[in-house]
């Protein structure tokens, strides 16, 4: 379900370009050892209520590259631009069966408050 109704579609290219040029929106590269080995995504969204809260629509960082800071440095970004906008929380979504990245988040606070069930038909 995530790939039909969530993940990128292409040109991913130019969505990305879209992206980096939005200035409601922050695109990070995770960088080790001089090397590109992760990527982040937040925008800036206005909750029902007119609040602006962030939502961190892509954190990713290469299998080999874990464990060694990028991704942690990259969501404090992620924390220091939603603040940086007076937002009054940020967001992000967890796979099922992701326990690493859930726990990655829970890590920097972040709880769970919902929990999406589907069926394939």
């Amino acid at each position: 379900m995530w790939l039909c109704t969530s993940a990128r579609t292409d040109p991913v290219e130019s969505r990305v370009e879209d992206e980096i040029a939005d200035p409601e929106m922050l695109t990070v590269v995770g960088e080790y050892e001089g090397a590109g080995v992760g990527f982040a995504v937040a925008a800036l969204r206005s909750s029902s209520d007119g609040r602006s809260y962030v939502q961190v629509t892509d954190l990713f960082t290469m299998a080999e590259a874990r464990h060694v800071g990028v991704g942690e440095a990259m969501m404090n970004l992620c924390i220091e631009w939603a603040r940086s906008h007076e937002a009054f929380a940020i967001d992000a979504a967890v796979l099922p069966g992701t326990r690493d990245a859930k726990n990655f988040f829970e890590g920097f606070g972040l709880t769970a408050r919902a929990l999406t069930v589907s069926l394939n038909l």
